[in-house]
Formats: structure tokens, sequence, C-alpha cells
């Protein structure tokens, strides 16, 4: 493809008019030359062009006819600056331009910007949302060539929490995590608390009598700095241990103070410990606003 088709073929890409891309440096009939093929532009000219069009000016020189690469180059340092500052979906609407191109950059670029968004919507209480994100994520994670092992485990372990909180989903069923394999990540990953508060959780059931559960649980919540999912497994190991008073005391702290996701286990605590003590009114009530919260983490 000459350097006129080019320029022609990137400015209806871009849905520009002649009178667009020329701006106020050059004349539409000007324009209209050059992608005629009856006139060459100069090098200052050409740049002007590439700018209004977005890609390197190296792509007109080149004999190379896709302009990918050039595209991707343009677009990276954008992705950049946005992820920075946190702007996952933003991040994900700009990779989507190239959306069908298989490379191994923009997939581990996808995979981190959804992981790191479903991560905000789980803190947030939109489970179907982080759901969603989390799958996703694994998706590109598993396309790219760049090491992406932590972020599927990681994925993995939000995901079967989530499913603990009963929401039905026709996804694709979750990995079991590898705890194991991830304590190597420790000094990278800021997730690994919701890892271990995962694991512990699962170790300590209600009517638990386990001696070695409950002393891996209380192993794995020692290495937690988060200080709610401390308090929620010192709760449920205090309950187990005959301490219901204390239990409903630190369950209670929580369920003003927790996040959304976390919060639903705590109030499933109560309602069960409330209804051992035979207290079935505030059990009553424990169930009514789990239902509401239930209902509110169906986004």
């Amino acid at each position: 493809m000459d350097l006129h088709e080019k320029v022609k073929r990137l400015r209806l890409e871009a849905g520009m008019t002649q009178s667009d891309l020329a701006g106020d440096r050059i004349t539409r009939n000007m324009l209209s030359q050059i992608e005629n093929g009856n006139a060459t532009p100069s090098i200052q000219t050409l740049r002007y062009i590439a700018q209004r069009l977005n890609i390197s000016p190296a792509y007109f020189l080149s004999d190379d006819d896709d302009d990918f690469i050039y595209k991707k180059s343009c677009i990276i340092p954008k992705i950049t600056e946005k992820f920075k500052n946190k702007e996952y979906n933003t991040c994900i609407e700009l990779c989507s331009a190239f959306v069908g191109r298989e490379d191994d950059e923009l997939n581990l670029i996808l995979a981190e910007c959804f992981f790191y968004a479903a991560a905000d919507d789980f803190k947030s209480g939109r489970l179907i949302s982080a759901h969603n994100g989390f799958i996703t994520s694994q998706k590109y994670a598993r396309r790219t060539a760049y090491t992406a092992d932590w972020m599927i485990s990681v994925s993995s372990s939000y995901l079967n929490f989530i499913t603990t909180v009963n929401i039905k989903y026709d996804g694709i069923p979750a990995d079991d995590p590898d705890i194991a394999a991830l304590k190597k990540f420790a000094s990278e990953l800021p997730h690994l608390d919701m890892l271990f508060y995962y694991s512990a959780l699962m170790l300590t059931e209600y009517g638990n009598t386990d001696t070695e559960k409950i002393n891996k649980a209380e192993d794995l919540i020692s290495a937690v700095e988060d200080g709610d999912y401390k308090k929620h497994i010192a709760a449920r190991i205090t309950a187990d241990k005959g301490n219901r008073r204390e239990a409903l005391r630190l369950l209670s702290e929580l369920n003003r103070d927790s996040a959304l996701a976390m919060r639903y286990h705590v109030m499933r605590d109560l309602e069960r410990l409330y209804t051992q003590s035979g207290d079935f009114e505030n059990a009553y009530n424990i169930f009514g606003k789990r239902i509401e919260l239930y209902t509110k983490m169906q986004e």
C-alpha cells in the first residue's frame, strides 16, 4: 500500500473528512492531491498528518501495510497514564480498539485492568460485576506469554469467596487456589490477605472441633495485616471455644464497619450465634438485614 493510500484509509477509519484532517496547517485541496497520489508531502506535513491521525510518521514510510504496531505505540502511553491513575475501565476501553488482535502485551494489560477493576467491585459489594471481571481477567492472563500465574490464583480465591455468598453464576468455574504457590508473591500482592482470610474462613465453620484445622486457621490469619479479617476469624474461633458473648461482641463491631462482602458472612455468623443463644428476635432482625445486603450485592 502506497503512502497516499495509507493516508486516505486511516482518515476514513477515523471518520474524518478531508477538511477535518487538513485542519489549519494545510489546505483541503493539498490533502486531496496527497490522497490521490498527485503530490508528495514534505516531512513536516507528513508529521502533521500523522499527529492528526494519532499514528507514528514511520508507518507512512514503511513497506508494512499493517498499522497495528504503530497504533499500539501511540496508545500505550495513554494506557500507562490511566493505569497509574487507577482508571482501569478507561484502559479497557482504550484497548478495545485492538479487539481481535492477539498481542501478549495487550493481553497482560487487559488481564491486570480487569483484575483490579474487579477487585474494586468486590470491595464495593458489586459481586456479580466482580465475578465477571475476575473471569475475564483469567481469560486474558491465560492468553499472554508473560507470567500471570499470580493473577489467575488470586482471582480464583476471590471467585471462591464470592460463591460462598450463594450467588448463582453461569460462568466458568473457578480454579482451586494454590496458597503455597502464592506465598512467594507475598511482597508483591496486596490481595494476599483476602486469600488467607478466605482459607481460614473455610477452616472455621461453626461446630468445628478439629484442633488441627483451628491451628491451621490461626497460623494463616497470623500472616494477615487487615484487622477486620483477623477479628472475624478470631470471633469464629472464640465461638468454637464456647465464648459466645465475646464472639458476639467482635461480630457486632464488624457488622458496623466491615466491607460488604465480609459483612454478609459476619451477619450469617451473628444469625447463627443468636439462634444458638435462643435470641430469636435478634436472629430474625439480622436475617432480614442479610437478605437486604444479599439483594444489594446482586449488581
